[in-house]
């Protein structure tokens, strides 16, 4: 029987255990591989699948490659598609992904640090078009900022004296840094895009 907020009978809906692959869901919550791609239940982990929450992937398109990438930003043990923590960087030609692949962030070789919709085109930049600009951090104070090689500040989000930050590329388009409690403290407001 439906009810409450389950997404199907008896799962999803982040009140019962989660659905079985290949099932409808709206959020990872929804899932037993607590993995929702194109709103469906998908595995995770394996060749050719999405990265599991937390845990390392195969390599395959749109997964972790060789878990520590920089593509997806992975650390140690850990695989964090479209993820930049304290001291990570994007130098120009350097980029993340979203974890469903459809969302990009890419410091270009115009020194526009800019986040496009695969196929579809830009959703957000930081405007440092033509300016020098050469890299993205997000710095150990919290900031997630776009510096030339001399240290001319060019963008930023400020956001520093936050604790355990970092900055998410998502699957619904929004790029957004966190403090360490999961509380957002910027975004580039480009939020929900459905897959």
């Amino acid at each position: 029987m439906l009810n409450g907020s389950e997404i199907l009978a008896d799962c999803g809906g982040g009140t019962c255990s989660g659905c079985a692959d290949g099932t409808s869901c709206a959020q990872p919550v929804d899932c037993e591989s607590a993995t929702c791609v194109g709103n469906a239940c998908v595995a995770c982990g394996g060749a050719a699948q999405p990265c599991c929450p937390g845990e390392a992937c195969d390599a395959a398109p749109y997964t972790c490659a060789a878990n520590t990438s920089t593509m997806w930003g992975g650390t140690g043990s850990e695989c964090n598609c479209g993820v930049l923590r304290a001291g990570q960087r994007l130098d120009i030609g350097d980029d993340r992904w979203s974890c469903d692949g459809r969302f990009q962030l890419v410091m270009q070789g115009d020194n526009n640090l800019v986040l496009y919709y695969v196929g579809f085109g830009a959703l957000w930049s930081s405007d440092t078009s033509g300016t020098g600009a050469t890299h993205a951090i997000f710095e150990d104070g919290g900031s997630f900022s776009v510096y030339d090689d001399l240290g001319q500040l060019w963008f930023s989000s400020f956001t520093s004296g936050i604790s355990g930050g970092y900055l998410v590329v998502q699957d619904d388009g929004n790029v957004v840094v966190y403090d360490g409690g999961g509380m957002p403290w910027w975004s580039s407001d480009t939020c929900c895009y459905q897959s």
